[in-house]
């Protein structure tokens, strides 16, 4: 789809007088509308130099594979659209460097190594309060008071 300029700068013109009518009827200032008609032009000109510097793509369709996904280039070129990474298990706590809301993150970074290991169970891991309790070698009540706790410590990190 291209753009054909004349078209375009009737159908903007038509568009602009209908405006101006409207705005001079509302009582808008002389000022007011002209300010109006400037921002207008100026997206309609932003529009116009989109259309004209942007070149269609082509697609050689070789090499493709049908998926889920509409988007050719996300099968063909995936590592150009991913952005998160596999965590390296090696790092404890990997998942820490991942939060970018700086109160939560010290409020973790506070929290001993024995609380910060049942979040990364409970919460990056998906695992019940059960497995949590065998991997950990606690009791299922005990580790559902450190989850309380860790709770309302986040809380209290999200108050400030």
């Amino acid at each position: 789809m291209g753009w054909n300029n004349a078209r375009m700068t009737a159908e903007f013109k038509k568009k602009e007088n209908q405006v101006m009518m409207i705005c001079r009827n509302s009582g808008m200032s002389e000022e007011a509308c002209e300010r109006l008609y400037d921002a207008d032009l100026k997206a309609f000109n932003k529009d116009r130099t989109f259309y004209e510097r942007t070149q269609a793509l082509e697609i050689a369709e070789e090499g493709f594979t049908e998926s889920d996904n509409d988007d050719p280039y996300i099968d063909r070129f995936p590592e150009s659209f991913t952005v998160w990474q596999k965590p390296d298990e090696d790092i404890p706590f990997w998942w820490m460097d991942e939060i970018e809301n700086k109160s939560l993150y010290l409020a973790i970074q506070g929290m001993s190594e024995k609380r910060k290991l049942l979040l990364q169970y409970l919460v990056y891991e998906g695992r019940s309060q059960t497995e949590t309790a065998q991997l950990m070698g606690i009791s299922q009540q005990t580790v559902q008071e450190h989850f309380r706790a860790i709770q309302k410590i986040l809380k209290e990190s999200f108050a400030e």
